[in-house]
């Protein structure tokens, strides 16, 4: 995985309101937070340095982030193994 580039000021400032903001919440069950809009107006910073300090937070192992689902809390579930037999079922020929 690649690292994040050095933060900005600004960036920096995101990750340590974000990080206060996560250790002191609680989320919905599923641990999903906010949409970006939401956080950045309720943290204060613009949405490119809450992004910034979010891919940090990804590469640490703290959220994991899916595109038109959102950001959750905690790693990256693990994906289950597709079988054989699933996987002839989903890709046959005459479907």
């Amino acid at each position: 995985m690649v690292s994040p580039e050095p933060l900005s000021d600004s960036s920096n400032s995101a990750l340590v309101r974000l990080r206060a903001l996560l250790d002191e919440s609680s989320f919905d069950g599923e641990q999903r937070l906010p949409a970006e809009r939401v956080l950045a107006a309720q943290i204060g910073i613009g949405r490119r340095a809450l992004r910034r300090a979010l891919e940090v937070l990804e590469a640490e192992g703290r959220i994991w982030r899916h595109q038109g689902k959102g950001t959750f809390l905690g790693p990256r579930p693990a994906r289950a193994p597709t079988s054989l037999d699933e996987l002839s079922k989903r890709t046959h020929p005459s479907r």
